[in-house]
């Protein structure tokens, strides 16, 4: 495991251009969400990268009670009905919750997978996306199931922050 996160900025100048580093060079790419995000910021990279197969997109209910077995249970099980391999990745688009359990799901799908977070939140972008730290809720517990796995890359796009709520 690196012993830093490889974090990079996509600057409102061309964001594409960043992102098309981690998105397409790999066998097959895998989006995960939830559903404040699917409708609010996939479209965003759904129009930067129009080629994109949403039968890999997989969405979840949005909120903190998500990031749980049966939800990470949901995520294996898309991704083996649906061909990932070992040389698929898994691009966690969302808050702390989504970073959370993809980066968990990844770590532990096929022994490992590669894993980017494009954090959409402000905490998701100074903590919870960074740092290696993966995990679900256990019994409404947070946090009791997890791994330490470093995401291939960490990438800031502010301009999701204009999303969310006021």
């Amino acid at each position: 495991m690196p012993h830093s996160d490889n974090i990079v900025y996509a600057g409102p100048e061309n964001p594409g251009k960043v992102l098309s580093e981690y998105i397409g060079e790999k066998e097959k790419n895998f989006f995960l969400t939830d559903k404040n995000t699917a409708d609010k910021c996939y479209p965003i990279i759904r129009k930067l990268f129009p080629d994109l197969n949403d039968e890999h997109l997989i969405v979840l209910d949005a909120g903190d009670d998500e990031k749980n077995i049966t939800s990470l249970h949901h995520i294996w099980s898309f991704l083996q009905h649906h061909g990932a391999g070992r040389n698929s990745r898994l691009i966690n688009l969302g808050g702390g919750m989504i970073t959370d359990i993809g980066g968990f799901a990844a770590s532990t799908f096929k022994r490992g997978i590669s894993f980017v977070h494009i954090p959409t939140s402000l905490l998701g972008m100074v903590d919870a996306a960074i740092g290696g730290k993966t995990a679900i809720n256990l019994s409404k517990v947070k946090n009791q199931a997890g791994t330490f796995a470093r995401a291939e890359a960490v990438i800031i796009y502010p301009q999701f922050l204009q999303t969310l709520p006021r």
